[in-house]
């Protein structure tokens, strides 16, 4: 007869990669949220979907933790302290969720305020962010 083996099944191993891209996901549909890493979060979807290198977003995992680091731009008008509060908490939640790992820290770099007149705008690159504001 052939015995059946086991394996722990309540701990699976998860690459940093996954917790990233959990995290990236999530800060894209945050409202008030307009890129991730210096990408419109609308192209960061689609690069997250094709499975490319996830920008902006740093993670940090030890005996079963999380730490996250998300650099992100904001549009100008919702005040910073409620996207980023609204993203730790959304962040922490979606990891805890999803993946099983509790989270110690979602710490959040504003880099750049973007305005409405800069939305209808593609900025990929800061070069483009410089011709479209005019520096």
């Amino acid at each position: 007869m052939n015995e059946i083996t086991t394996t722990n099944l309540s701990d699976p191993s998860v690459a940093d990669d996954v917790f990233a891209t959990v995290a990236a996901l999530c800060a894209c549909r945050v409202p008030g949220v307009a890129a991730v890493g210096g990408l419109d979060v609308n192209r960061a979807e689609a690069f997250l979907r094709n499975g490319d290198v996830v920008r902006g977003v740093k993670v940090a995992v030890s005996a079963g933790d999380v730490a996250v680091d998300l650099n992100v731009s904001l549009w100008d008008e919702i005040p910073i302290p409620q996207v980023a509060a609204t993203l730790q908490s959304e962040v922490k939640h979606w990891i805890e969720e999803m993946i099983g790992h509790s989270v110690s820290a979602v710490n959040v770099t504003v880099e750049d305020i973007r305005t409405q007149e800069m939305q209808d705008i593609e900025i990929d690159s800061p070069v483009a962010l410089s011709q479209a504001v005019g520096v």
